[in-house]
């Protein structure tokens, strides 16, 4: 694919999102209409993971807007895109962490930076998780291109 095409079908992926409401609750989940967000980033995507298709959302017009001056992604600042997903609310940050057993690995890592306090700590533990994400995108994308 070339990179207009893709940035075009990104932006379309993009646009095809919509927050459904779980049956028999309260709880809103992330969705998308676009059967190509699954098709090109499965490997991103977490069935049992909401937060990934909100990071996948958040991702994807910046790639996009990217491959719209660029022929790869190799020079793509994955870093600004990653702090603009993080969480800025304490509570979302332990909403984040209570969701999957597995994202303690993530607070292992960040404990080995040696935060200042438990709000850095949680912070750097889901910086960790987006930038795991983020990535698997971006290689998703770029094995896409031509």
């Amino acid at each position: 694919m070339q990179p207009k095409e893709l940035a075009d079908a990104l932006i379309e992926i993009s646009q095809s999102c919509e927050w459904i409401t779980v049956h028999g609750s309260d709880e809103k989940r992330l969705t998308f209409e676009d059967d190509r967000a699954w098709a090109f980033f499965s490997a991103a995507l977490d069935p049992w993971n909401d937060f990934t298709y909100v990071w996948l959302r958040d991702i994807l017009e910046p790639i996009a807007d990217h491959l719209a001056e660029h022929a790869t992604l190799d020079d793509f600042d994955l870093h600004e895109h990653v702090e603009a997903s993080l969480d800025v609310y304490t509570s979302e940050l332990v909403r984040w962490l209570a969701t999957r057993a597995n994202n303690i690995d993530y607070l292992t890592t960040a404990l080995e930076l040696a935060p200042k306090d438990g709000f850095q700590l949680l912070t750097m533990a889901q910086y960790e998780a987006i930038q795991e994400c983020f990535q698997k995108v971006i290689d998703c994308a770029a094995a896409l291109l031509d």
